[in-house]
């Protein structure tokens, strides 16, 4: 586990269980369902992983009898898990392959993002201009994107500050230093937690991020954003938050040149320069609460 688990674990009730390595899936999902579930009296089972297919649901049914619920964000498999929870924006029921028990919880009002970003939902933001952005590209960034984006960034407006969110995991360190080392008006923050996050929406104006969670957060903060896919699960928040006034699409982050990314990062900017007051949509009210717990009654099955 992540030292970003381990430290969040610690700060909860919660109790972290490492499991030994597998020679496959089914022999895993075998062992939590015949002796992890039962030993730690487990009432509910929540998968989120794109290699938690069909036949790992199937074993975990099949040999427990704990509510089980699948998160996604597209449509992988087939499911007979109790509960899919599906946030992409615009997602159609019947594109869903599952059991006719099985219950959906699909769309915006069921966002999955950090609580205390939910509460930048009742926060008030007006935005005059673009003067401070936020560039994220998720952990490891194999495509170089943060990268693209940081020189596109810095050829495309005279910024007062550019804020890069990378992970412990991003391998090109030693290129971003010898960029940020030359602009006093870069900030680098490297596995930040959810309080500095918060913050640094708060403060930003644009958004240049995947669409993938972080896109889902920026638009709980109500900030401009540029976006596009970077992985193909993306494809259908993408194709749910592109529809949206306050995001921009580019399409592919992999596949855009710098130069075009600089053109559409230009023309935001010019945009937005000349809107007085603009404020992003509230695209839904409160979120849902406790949804593991009130969204299925065990007693049902």
């Amino acid at each position: 586990p992540s030292i970003e688990l381990k430290q969040t674990i610690s700060k909860s009730v919660a109790g972290l269980i490492t499991l030994k390595e597998y020679k496959s899936y089914f022999l895993e999902a075998r062992y939590i369902a015949t002796d992890i579930i039962p030993k730690y009296k487990i009432d509910i089972v929540t998968l989120d992983g794109y290699y938690f297919n069909t036949a790992y649901q199937k074993v975990i049914k099949k040999n427990a009898n704990s509510i089980l619920i699948s998160v996604d964000d597209y449509q992988p498999f087939h499911y007979v898990s109790d509960v899919v929870i599906n946030h992409a924006i615009g997602l159609n029921a019947n594109q869903i392959s599952r059991e006719p028990y099985t219950k959906l919880f699909l769309g915006q009002k069921y966002f999955l993002v950090r609580k205390q970003l939910i509460q930048l939902l009742k926060e008030k933001k007006t935005i005059s201009g673009i003067h401070s952005i936020l560039i994220c590209f998720g952990g490891a960034d194999l495509n170089k994107n943060t990268l693209k984006a940081l020189r596109a960034a810095l050829n495309a407006y005279d910024f007062k500050m550019i804020n890069l969110i990378i992970g412990s995991a991003f391998e090109h360190v030693s290129e971003l230093e010898q960029i940020t080392s030359q602009y006093s008006n870069i900030k680098v923050y490297n596995n930040v937690d959810t309080k500095a996050i918060v913050n640094l929406m708060r403060s930003c104006e644009l958004a240049i991020v995947p669409a993938s969670t972080i896109a889902l957060e920026s638009i709980t903060a109500k900030l401009i954003i540029l976006t596009g896919t970077t992985a193909s699960n993306q494809k259908c928040i993408h194709n749910g938050i592109k529809t949206l006034k306050n995001v921009i699409s580019i399409g592919s982050f992999n596949r855009i040149t710098e130069n075009l990314l600089k053109v559409q990062i230009k023309k935001i900017v010019n945009q937005f320069n000349k809107v007085v007051n603009f404020t992003a949509p509230i695209i839904y009210g409160d979120p849902v609460v406790d949804i593991y717990l009130s969204c299925y009654d065990k007693n049902s099955k």
